[in-house]
């Protein structure tokens, strides 16, 4: 496990947010015998979910970062890895994608969309959010990305290979957030702003990756885990030399346990 030493008042004020998606445990399709009425509710809730969610995550990006910043359109295109936070913006782009993705794709299969329509709806839906949020960019105090509209895409696209490839499945992004202490918690706080809290991880589920003559012997429970979050000292604010910084540690499998597993 990754242990961090953090101030009384920080330790107060924890905001720890684990997103885990996975396809094949958290959603499964109606079972076969699904009465209309039940699937036709499925469908009403799965639809006003994804437009809800949708319209309500743009309002706050809006209070967030746009409202009273218009200005003229720009562009500007900054590093994968080299941007001032050392790629942690890029992996939250294709984290973000990937998680809309994922999610959206699950709730269809919740409610029995066709296979078809979940796939267009599942890739149009975080792509349009990309877009949307990149315009928005450009005509506020930001700019146009190209490079953060790529990450969108590209994680748009892992999720696509893990749809179409089911041993991609035991290889999951996850998203952590930890206070770093360099923004206070108060109206100008900004998740965004605050990356040194910002960890992107990589779980592997050991044992479905490990030769079967191995996998016995790792827990089908814990997954290993892999984390990057870029660089230190390159939050809002922040000062010191800035560096760059991985995690490693366990995770849970959530699919393991009961009702999933």
């Amino acid at each position: 496990m990754v242990y961090r030493a953090l101030s009384r008042r920080t330790l107060i004020l924890t905001i720890v947010s684990v997103f885990a998606v996975q396809c094949s445990g958290y959603s499964q399709r109606a079972t076969p015998g699904t009465d209309s009425s039940t699937l036709s509710l499925r469908k009403n809730i799965a639809a006003s979910s994804i437009a809800g969610f949708s319209a309500f995550t743009v309002f706050v990006e809006y209070q967030w970062w746009w409202k009273g910043q218009g200005h003229k359109f720009s562009i500007r295109s900054t590093n994968l890895l080299d941007s001032h936070s050392r790629g942690v913006d890029k992996a939250g782009h294709f984290y973000t994608a990937y998680f809309i993705y994922s999610t959206v794709n699950d709730l269809l299969r919740w409610s029995d969309a066709d296979e078809k329509k979940r796939f267009w709806v599942s890739i149009v839906v975080p792509s349009l959010h990309a877009i949307i949020v990149e315009l928005g960019d450009g005509f506020s105090r930001y700019y146009f990305d190209p490079n953060d509209l790529a990450a969108n895409l590209l994680g748009v696209g892992y999720g696509i290979l893990q749809s179409k490839y089911p041993f991609l499945e035991s290889f999951v992004l996850k998203f952590s957030y930890y206070p770093s202490g360099w923004i206070p918690l108060d109206s100008q706080w900004e998740l965004g702003a605050d990356y040194d809290g910002h960890i992107y991880w990589l779980s592997v589920n050991m044992h479905n990756v490990l030769p079967e003559s191995l996998s016995d012997y790792w827990p089908n429970y814990l997954n290993l885990a892999v984390g990057y979050a870029g660089a230190k000292n390159i939050s809002r604010g922040a000062s010191g030399d800035i560096r760059r910084s991985l995690s490693i540690g366990l995770d849970y499998n959530l699919n393991a346990f009961p009702p999933f597993g």
